[in-house]
């Protein structure tokens, strides 16, 4: 497909939307009844994490810090788990975000990142947010032709509402994909990790003790966030921590 085509597709999508929202009124958007966006209800059912543990080896850890052998093999310093995948009403919301393409759902989905921040005080608790001139928000990129063809990078949403909501600098251009990797959700383990490898740049200034929080929508084997750090932590960032909204 060419830019134009993906242009078009983008334009049709948005006029498709317009429209239905005339003729339909907005609903909860993951029950379908009653409110705009999220009713109360379902809002209710979506439990916020306070359960820490190590990525890898899921052994508990100080507010989600990789155990050492971990980090030593994998290089991602922390992850912080916002929710549970198994919840129904988040992942049905997680689902439409990424897969619907529904844009609408972004500033609920950076709601459940912020309150896990600020429920569990990490502001104050973790020396991340000690100097926030060295701490940088980055979003996980796609690739360009993914991109075009979604229209948006969920975890770039998501990491621009953060940073708005938390006054900390991001940068969403620098570390980029050298190559359009498979969908990790329909690779196992194994297949996951050689799927990422090596499939990140960074292109800009060095990162010498930078502090870095790294934002996806969902973690699962941590292959994603870990060839991510290497691509970093090769340009110089001191500590990397992952913020997701679930791990599956």
């Amino acid at each position: 497909m060419n830019k134009k085509y993906y242009s078009f597709l983008n334009h049709a999508k948005f006029g498709r939307d317009f429209l239905l929202d005339l003729i339909f009124p907005i609903a909860c958007l993951a029950c379908g009844q009653g409110e705009k966006n999220l009713c109360g209800k379902c809002k209710k059912k979506i439990i916020i994490n306070k359960n820490f543990s190590c990525l890898n080896c899921n052994t508990s850890s100080n507010l989600g810090a990789c155990c050492k052998t971990c980090q030593t093999k994998h290089g991602l310093d922390g992850l912080w788990i916002s929710s549970d995948y198994h919840n129904k009403v988040l992942s049905s919301l997680i689902k439409k975000f990424k897969y619907s393409f529904n844009k609408k759902l972004a500033p609920i989905l950076a709601k459940v990142l912020i309150l896990f921040l600020k429920e569990n005080n990490l502001q104050k608790r973790s020396d991340l947010f000690y100097n926030l001139e060295n701490l940088i928000i980055v979003p996980v990129p796609l690739h360009k032709s993914k991109q075009r063809l979604r229209g948006f990078n969920q975890s770039e949403l998501l990491a621009r509402l953060i940073s708005e909501e938390l006054n900390i600098n991001i940068n969403s251009k620098n570390l980029t994909r050298r190559r359009n990797t498979k969908a990790q959700a329909k690779l196992n383990k194994k297949q996951r990790l050689a799927n990422v490898n090596n499939a990140f740049n960074w292109t800009g200034k060095s990162l010498k003790e930078k502090n870095i929080i790294l934002i996806d929508d969902v973690s699962s084997t941590g292959a994603t966030l870990n060839n991510c750090t290497k691509t970093l932590k090769a340009n110089g960032a001191q500590n990397v921590w992952g913020l997701v909204l679930a791990k599956n």
